[in-house]
This record gives structure tokens, C-alpha cells and sequence, in this order.
């Protein structure tokens, strides 16, 4: 009896031993110190103004483990959890709620994040707050996660008739807008118009936009993030189609399209027609104002920063300019240097068939006349 307990006894001291030793091993693969601390490349992920319902770019940050020994994290996650209007991708995975997370010694992870806002209705912006959590060796670490949201008026592949925009909240156009042969829009002085990707303003009727000095009306890309501030081809033009009259455009800014403005359409009978003033049109992947066979006369305009022709006149046309600066500093929008002028007038256009051919469409140059003003590039 006295063997058989004796006996027993070692088999549990052995088990004993062994469950401590390979608890002792799994230990010793840990920084376990309770003053354990992540390191981060950034303590708060900060979005410019996103509109609602339209995501943002991606942030990123790093966690950095400082320690000579691995570091098991037990949980990474977003305070708010699913209601959170955050999105996480922690070190290649998609989730908003991850555990034992290990960053070996002297190393680091990644994390990304985006977000999308909710609507609310109103005109002023809003602000929509939130956290990344971590807990290390009981130690619990934060992240601050900060978004500025904006309701808009949504326009998607949409047909307008006579209307008129206003500054109370911006216009997002989502595809196209097409303002209808019979049809006038009307802006108003403040108003802020954002194009989402490859999308444009067609117009056959006819656009009356009167900003001020004070509050210019500005088209522009939807990303609103300041890395994106003068980046060229976020969006494609403006089109004033051959046959549109009576255009005006006052006080208006243009900006970071593959064209700015184009005045005319080579497919259309007649002539489009256009008087803008006061007015700036940069950072175009192609052109600032491109003309096709159009009448336009300009009063103290900018046209400057575009990656081939600040502006262009071609297959004739009546242009007339005071007060105004063409200047193409900028080239670099292509690996290639700009090689083009910046400004090119030409009584012709070739055009390139879809079966290779080519087809040249000609018209008279009435008149070119760029008075007290300056062209450069």
C-alpha cells in the first residue's frame, strides 16, 4: 500500500514538473514585465473631411516593440466595437477586434484605418471620435481616432433640369451630372462642388456661376485630405457641349482634374460659348482650358500648373483675354518631362480612329488676342 502511494506520488510530482516546465517555457518567450509599453509611430489618426456614406483614404501607423524579448499584445481593439464607425486591419488582418497579437523583439506591426461617416442632416460639419485600445501584460494603451464628417447633396448619373446650388451644404457628383439643352444651373456665391473619381459636369444648356472675392465657387476633388490638396486627375472636366450659350462663370475656382474646363465638343454642330472672369484653373493632368472651335472671352483669369497645355485653342475659334496669366511651372505629372508649350492655337485637330485612322477637323481662327496679359511655360 505504502509502495503504490509512494508510486503515485512520483507520477504526480513528474506531471507536476513537467506542466511547470513548459509553463516556464512559454514564459520565457514574453517581455512579462508589468511596466510593459507598446511604442507608436503616431498617438492619434486624424481624417480631413470625409463625406458621408463616402469612405476614406487609408491611414496607417506602426507598434513598435522597444524590448530584447518578444511581446504578446492580448488584445487589440476598437472601443466602440461593431458600432464604431472605424475600420481596422491589424497586421494583415481585417478585423476590428483581435487577441494575442505577438510583435517579436526589436520588430513592429502595422495597423490601417479607415472610416466612413454616418449622415446626420445637418450643414456644419461634425466630428466623429473614437479609440484604439491595447492591452499588454494588464497594462491597457490607447490610440485617439479622429474623423471630420460632411453631409452633401448627392448627385449620381443624374439628369438637371433649371435649378440652382447653394452654399448652405457642398454637391458631390458621383458619375455625372448633365444639365439639359433647355435647362440653366444656376450657382451661387460660396457654393462647393466635388467630383468623385472619372466623374464630370456636362452641360448643353447653360451655367450661370457668380461667386465673389470673399466666397469664389470652387470645383474640386471629393478627397478632401490635405496630402491630396494639389494632386492632379482626381476627377475628369467640365464640359460647355457645342450649341451651349450665354455660359458665365465669375469668381470660380477649377482644380486637380485631367481637364480643367472644356469649352466646345468637336461631335456637336455650332459653337459653345463662354465669359469667365476673376477666375483660377490648376493643377490639370493634361489641360487647364482646352477650346474646341468656341467663343470665349476672359478678365483676369489664372491658368497655370497643367502636365501638357495650360491652355488650348484648336480647330478655330474666337478667344479674347485681358488681365490674364497662362504659366505652366509645373511638369511633373508624368515620369517624362513636359515637352509641350503652354499654350498651343491651331485652326486644326487630328483626331485617331478606333481603326487606327485618323481624321482632321479644321476651323477658322476669327480671333486671338491676349492683351495686357502674361504667358509663360
Amino acid at each position: 500500500m505504502i509502495w503504490r502511494l509512494a508510486k503515485y506520488l512520483l507520477y504526480a510530482t513528474i506531471v507536476f514538473a513537467i506542466l511547470v516546465a513548459l509553463i516556464s517555457c512559454e514564459d520565457e518567450g514574453y517581455h512579462n514585465s508589468p511596466d510593459a509599453q507598446l511604442l507608436f509611430s503616431r498617438d492619434t489618426i486624424m481624417f480631413d473631411t470625409i463625406f458621408t456614406n463616402i469612405g476614406s483614404t487609408t491611414q496607417h501607423f506602426k507598434v513598435y516593440n522597444k524590448y530584447s524579448e518578444d511581446l504578446l499584445i492580448s488584445r487589440i481593439r476598437v472601443a466602440n466595437g461593431d458600432l464604431s464607425n472605424f475600420r481596422l486591419n491589424i497586421d494583415g488582418d481585417i478585423t476590428n477586434e483581435a487577441y494575442d497579437i505577438v510583435i517579436p523583439s526589436h520588430d513592429s506591426i502595422f495597423i490601417f484605418v479607415e472610416v466612413t461617416v454616418d449622415p446626420n442632416g445637418q450643414n456644419m460639419p461634425m466630428i466623429v471620435q473614437d479609440s484604439i485600445e491595447f492591452v499588454t501584460n494588464f497594462n491597457l494603451q490607447n490610440i485617439l481616432l479622429i474623423a471630420y464628417g460632411q453631409d452633401f447633396n448627392l448627385i449620381k448619373d443624374g439628369y438637371i433640369l433649371n435649378t440652382e446650388w447653394t452654399a448652405e451644404k457642398p454637391y458631390l457628383i458621383y458619375g455625372y451630372a448633365f444639365i439639359d439643352s433647355t435647362s440653366v444651373l444656376n450657382i451661387e456665391a460660396g457654393t462647393r462642388v466635388y467630383f468623385h473619381k472619372n466623374s464630370g459636369l456636362y452641360i448643353e444648356g447653360k451655367i450661370v456661376a457668380e461667386g465673389t472675392f470673399e466666397n469664389p465657387i470652387v470645383f474640386s476633388s471629393d478627397r478632401l485630405e490635405t496630402s491630396y490638396k494639389n494632386i492632379p486627375n482626381q476627377w475628369d472636366r467640365i464640359i460647355l457641349e457645342s450649341g451651349s450659350h450665354g455660359n458665365t462663370l465669375n469668381f470660380v475656382t477649377i482644380k486637380n482634374a485631367n481637364i480643367g474646363l472644356q469649352v466646345g465638343t468637336i461631335e456637336h454642330d455650332g459653337h459653345a460659348s463662354l465669359q469667365i472672369n476673376n477666375s483660377r484653373i490648376e493643377n490639370m493632368a493634361y489641360a487647364g482650358l482646352f477650346a474646341l472651335k468656341s467663343k470665349i472671352f476672359g478678365y483676369n483669369n489664372l491658368i497655370a500648373n497643367c502636365g501638357f497645355y495650360a491652355a488650348a485653342f484648336l480647330a478655330g475659334g474666337s478667344y479674347e483675354f485681358y488681365h490674364t496669366t497662362i504659366a505652366n511651372f509645373w511638369g511633373n505629372y508624368s515620369p517624362k518631362a513636359r515637352t509641350s508649350s503652354s499654350v498651343i492655337i491651331s485652326n486644326y485637330l487630328p483626331v485617331k480612329k478606333s481603326d487606327g485612322s485618323s481624321v482632321i477637323y479644321s476651323g477658322d481662327i476669327e480671333n486671338a488676342f491676349f492683351g495686357n496679359s502674361i504667358i509663360y511655360g
